[in-house]
């Protein structure tokens, strides 16, 4: 088994190798560019490898549901079924409904006050520009904006 793995791991050690040598450009913008383009085929590369494992894993599921089985070893792989488990408010239900619940059951301890960060991202962008952030809300929060290098497709 370490040997399958060290023989993986040293095929990964070569491609990465090969796509870092493929990005080497003479100017930093150029490689940029090199280095964005094949992030890009990677990603979707990843995409469509894990759609492909989520159909792969319902095909095993019922397959060993329908045999009994709970596990394989493969390629130096052990293959096993677990659970997860989750818990979430239905859909339609409204969320100081459930926190009143929750409190009400004698488990306040799982409710706390909150905010959504994203929603209050944009309404500061939105008031800062404006002036119109309340003095005692900016003495508790802080922004900024940081300049980032992205690049799209032409």
């Amino acid at each position: 088994m370490p040997s399958e793995l060290s023989a993986y791991d040293t095929a990964l050690d070569k491609a990465v190798e090969s796509a870092l040598e493929e990005t080497q450009h003479p100017d930093p913008l150029s490689e940029f560019v090199a280095v964005e383009r094949r992030l890009r085929e990677l990603d979707n590369e990843t995409d469509a490898l894990k759609k492909r494992r989520v159909a792969l894993e319902q095909r095993l599921l019922d397959e060993w549901a329908d045999k009994g089985q709970q596990s394989a070893n493969i390629a130096g792989f052990t293959v096993y079924i677990t659970t997860d488990f989750f818990c979430n408010k239905r859909s339609g239900v409204a969320m100081p409904d459930v926190c009143r619940l929750l409190e009400n059951s004698g488990l306040g301890n799982m409710v706390s006050p909150a905010y959504n960060a994203q929603s209050l991202k944009a309404w500061v962008k939105e008031h800062e520009g404006e002036g119109t952030i309340p003095e005692d809300l900016a003495a508790v929060l802080q922004w900024d904006t940081v300049p980032r290098l992205r690049a799209r497709k032409a």
